[in-house]
């Protein structure tokens, strides 16, 4: 947005700073504020624009440890809808999610969606023992130096529970390739099934279709791995990852999922702070507003916008620095401020690691120690007990934008008394003769 007025000119009659710290924002203000969603009184200190002035709120500082998961409850979440060779039309759908965390490596997303799905099919086909699972692309071996060959795992159920053990013997020791490295960061995942032989021998799974579905309700999911996004239809056919069978050794053992594009190890760069406060001409795309939004027709591209800054995700911190002076600013509708709500959401108006709806109970934790099984973080205070709040400083100037000229007239007089207002005017009737006809 431009920092220019259409008035001609502008003059800064009043200017200050506006020191925020989040960390005891319940404590020390607002009961209902929180770290990350802080409500500030101003009580006797309000700020008033006189006519022809505005208030104008411009960040310059943002500084906030970096406590979330770039994995978490609003992009960790898929379907997998699947049917039977027994029962082809009759479709099983459940929900499933990869752990939140922080993942350093492509290759070591692609370990995690991995061992999920196995276990989705272990589930389906109890005869099926052991498995092999191929990961391409994403690995470089320790004997060669080619990027984007195969890290596999040989796991058998027999030995292990596959819905306890922790990750899958790593029987090559690849090396996860970075994202700087030559890699055309492509899922690419085949599952062999094998039967409880001593010697396992391939086996068929018994399975007629395997369909990975990211609904864009569930979230960002397909983002991460290059997939397809589903906007809420309910077809059972979808694929936002491509599935397909093959045999070995004519068996039809087999099930590959490949990514149509590459993948990310983020779905959110960026926090946005916000404000309650209405401004004059702020804009944005209608997906930022909500997460609600799919694109379909009918909406509109642009909506009114409460957004004050666009910050940066870095590795330990979440910071910004004013450079011009004028990057991040709201112009105020109203003329007197006297409350204002300062409040961090993900780029679809989200809060931070947690979703815009109540399925998951948690309101005010985004990362940490999570109930085994579950999407519940075993203590819900981060945001207010815990680490996640910032600091920032923000300047307030009053902008004086136009001068205002008030009309000047001599005011109107009084009106006279009665006996002189009737100075001039015949009392009596009949031509000035007393009304006793004297």
């Amino acid at each position: 947005m431009s920092s220019n007025s259409r008035f001609g000119e502008q003059t800064i009659v009043n200017s200050f700073n506006l020191f925020v710290d989040t960390e005891r924002a319940n404590i020390c203000g607002d009961q209902s504020a929180t770290g990350d969603d802080a409500i500030i009184h101003f009580e006797g200190s309000s700020i008033v624009a006189n006519d022809g002035e505005l208030i104008k709120l411009t960040l310059t500082n943002f500084e906030m440890y970096n406590n979330t998961y770039n994995v978490d409850v609003n992009n960790d979440r898929f379907t997998i809808t699947h049917s039977l060779n027994a029962t082809p039309t009759t479709f099983s759908s459940a929900d499933f999610r990869i752990t939140d965390k922080n993942y350093a490596t492509l290759g070591e997303m692609a370990i995690e969606l991995a061992k999920v799905i196995t276990r989705r099919v272990n589930a389906i086909s109890t005869s099926i023992l052991n498995f092999t699972i191929t990961i391409n692309h994403l690995f470089a071996n320790t004997t060669s130096t080619t990027a984007g060959e195969t890290e596999s795992y040989t796991f058998s159920t027999s030995a292990n529970s596959i819905a306890n053990v922790p990750q899958f013997p790593n029987t090559n020791n690849a090396v996860s390739l970075s994202m700087s490295e030559t890699c055309n960061r492509l899922l690419d995942i085949k599952i062999v099934c094998k039967d409880g032989a001593a010697t396992p021998a391939t086996l068929a799974h018994g399975i007629n279709t395997f369909n990975i579905q990211s609904y864009a309700s569930k979230g960002d999911f397909a983002n991460l791995f290059g997939g397809l996004r589903q906007d809420d239809n309910a077809s059972t056919s979808f694929q936002s990852l491509k599935t397909t069978f093959f045999a070995v050794s004519a068996v039809n053992c087999g099930i590959r999922i490949q990514g149509f594009f590459p993948m990310q190890r983020t779905t959110d760069p960026y926090v946005y702070l916000r404000c309650n406060l209405s401004q004059s001409g702020g804009l944005e795309s209608a997906t930022l507003a909500s997460d609600t939004i799919r694109g379909s027709s009918g909406n509109s591209d642009l909506t009114s916008s409460n957004i004050l800054a666009k910050l940066k995700r870095d590795v330990e911190f979440i910071s910004y620095d004013n450079a011009t002076g004028n990057e991040y600013f709201i112009n105020l509708q109203q003329r007197k401020l006297s409350t204002i709500k300062l409040y961090l959401t993900d780029s679809k108006n989200r809060p931070l690691g947690r979703r815009s709806d109540t399925d998951t109970g948690n309101r005010g934790t985004c990362a940490g120690l999570q109930v085994d099984g579950t999407l519940l973080f075993e203590n819900q205070n981060q945001s207010t007990l815990g680490n996640l709040f910032y600091t920032a400083v923000l300047r307030v100037d009053i902008i004086k934008m136009s001068e205002v000229k008030k009309l000047e007239t001599a005011p109107l007089p009084l009106p006279l008394p009665a006996r002189k207002a009737q100075v001039g005017v015949v009392s009596f009737q009949s031509y000035g003769l007393a009304k006793s006809g004297d």
